[in-house]
């Protein structure tokens, strides 16, 4: 069960990236993270879900053009981490 718990909680996740628009972003990284998330992103760590928020707005607003992030792998929980791939193509 928290296998399937934790690939709901990433697809919701990836499907922030994808939303039709921004504003969609903050409702559905709230249902995919706790308030106490904490990201470890390209300058490091950052705390609540207003950091990830930035982060995938950021990578929204990518200069190659809006992408797509796709998981590209099945989600495997070692321990307390889920881990899995996933890939972000812009249209170029």
């Amino acid at each position: 069960m928290q296998e399937e718990t934790a690939r709901s909680a990433i697809d919701m996740f990836i499907s922030a990236f994808n939303a039709s628009s921004d504003s969609y972003v903050p409702a559905l990284l709230s249902q995919a993270l706790t308030s106490d998330v904490v990201f470890w992103g390209p300058l490091g760590r950052s705390d609540g879900i207003a950091a990830v928020e930035r982060f995938v707005l950021d990578i929204r607003r990518h200069p190659a053009g809006t992408g797509t992030m796709v998981r590209c792998s099945a989600v495997d929980m070692p321990d307390e981490w889920a881990r899995y791939q996933w890939v972000f193509t812009t249209p170029d």
